[in-house]
């Protein structure tokens, strides 16, 4: 009888043991993901909606499914949004006046920074629609740029890209290209 229980707890550590070396695993990236504080979120917040004001009126209004917060580093804190954002901007009057969706965004706070890649689309109040993939957003200038490809498509169809030096004002109002190409929809006279 106890030979018996002998065997069987025998089997048993076997098993643990075996189980235990088969789930043990050396990859280093893991391990170091696990143990570098700076390559981990110091707060993560999921489906977020954050107004920002200025003298108690209404500027911005951003949505994000997913908002994680890089902050153990003091010199180069950041936010990540990686599964987008979509950002509403009102007028002073409170009117919507723009808006801008992006597949991907990362805010540096010390520059006050923002950039928004992956399928970025914006729509000013003339119904003007901006595709790119890689803007930069500076809250210091209040400007956009990009130095990648932009296209401009407008209500009459009309196209304008750049592949450098596009410059905008935050709103998409009033914006300028180097090294310009385009389409132009004409309507004839009769």
């Amino acid at each position: 009888m106890k030979r018996h229980i002998l065997n069987n707890l025998k089997r048993m550590i076997l098993l643990v043991g075996i189980v235990f070396f088969v789930s043990c695993e050396n990859n280093i990236d893991k391990i170091k993901l696990i143990t570098d504080i700076d390559k981990r979120p110091s707060a993560t917040a999921e489906n977020i909606v954050v107004n920002y004001t200025k003298n108690g009126r209404l500027e911005m209004k951003l949505f994000a499914p997913l908002l994680e917060q890089y902050s153990w580093n003091k010199d180069a804190p950041y936010n990540e949004f990686k599964k987008g954002i979509k950002v509403l901007f009102y007028s002073e009057e409170g009117e919507l006046q723009s808006t801008l969706n992006a597949d991907y965004a990362k805010y540096y706070m010390n520059k006050k920074l923002w950039e928004v890649r992956d399928n970025v689309e914006m729509i000013n109040p003339d119904g003007d629609k901006l595709t790119t993939n890689l803007m930069y957003a500076d809250e210091n200038s209040q400007k956009m740029y990009s130095d990648e490809y932009v296209k401009i498509t407008t209500q009459d169809g009309t196209e304008i890209s750049g592949k450098r030096g596009f410059i905008s004002n935050f709103d998409f109002t009033e914006y300028s290209f180097k090294n310009v190409s385009g389409i132009i929809n004409v309507k004839e006279n009769k």
